[in-house]
């Protein structure tokens, strides 16, 4: 597997050549912890009508969001994770295309306001097959400029950062009482110091 990325400790096949110290993933665990018991922990829900709505959530928080933010993204293939990203992608002030990185696992956007660095966990089938990319040198900032970190198929994560907004888009079933088949419901659950206060106003108002 290959990545369009510019991290040095990844070698042609997209290999890591290093993993993450056991230490690590105990820490990051400590601290999810730790969150649960201060209840560090806010959540909402909004109702979005079509894809359009969902781009356009996206491109909003996109003109908003500070770097450093890390954005876990789940739901069902169609639900609204990749047009999501695009959205946020345009409002960050990136105006090529933004595709899911489904093969290449990571895709690197510098040219916005901030950074934009989007991986797709979907064909990673073992925590340490995701363990081994070693996601969190984004979220710490290291070896990368800060910016934005979304991650598509986020429930795959082995561990998780200390702060976090999670995104999870959910189609209803189809059914006979379903008015608006192109409709989702999105939830946010938002862990730890993040741009919450901004972010949980964008998203009610949109």
């Amino acid at each position: 597997m290959a990545f369009h990325g510019k991290r040095k400790n990844l070698t042609v096949d997209g290999e890591l050549q290093t993993r993450p110290s056991r230490l690590k993933l105990i820490a990051y665990q400590i601290n999810q912890w730790q969150q649960a018991i201060m209840g560090n922990v806010e959540r909402g829900t909004i109702v979005l009508a079509n894809a359009i709505e969902t781009f356009e959530v996206g491109k909003k928080l996109g003109h908003k969001l500070p770097p450093g933010q890390v954005l876990l993204l789940k739901g069902n293939l169609g639900a609204g994770k990749t047009t999501f990203v695009q959205g946020l992608a345009r409002g960050m002030g990136i105006t090529g295309e933004v595709v899911s990185p489904t093969f290449v696992l990571l895709s690197e956007y510098p040219e916005g306001r901030v950074p934009l660095y989007h991986f797709d966990l979907y064909r990673l089938e073992t925590p340490d097959a995701v363990a081994a990319l070693q996601v969190e040198l984004y979220w710490e900032g290291l070896e990368v400029e800060p910016g934005i970190l979304a991650i598509e198929w986020a429930e795959r994560l082995p561990y998780l950062p200390p702060n976090y907004v999670e995104l999870t888009f959910l189609i209803p079933p189809v059914s006979d009482t379903n008015e608006n088949p192109e409709g989702r419901s999105l939830t946010w659950l938002a862990v730890g110091k993040t741009a919450l206060g901004e972010l949980a106003g964008q998203l009610l108002n949109c």
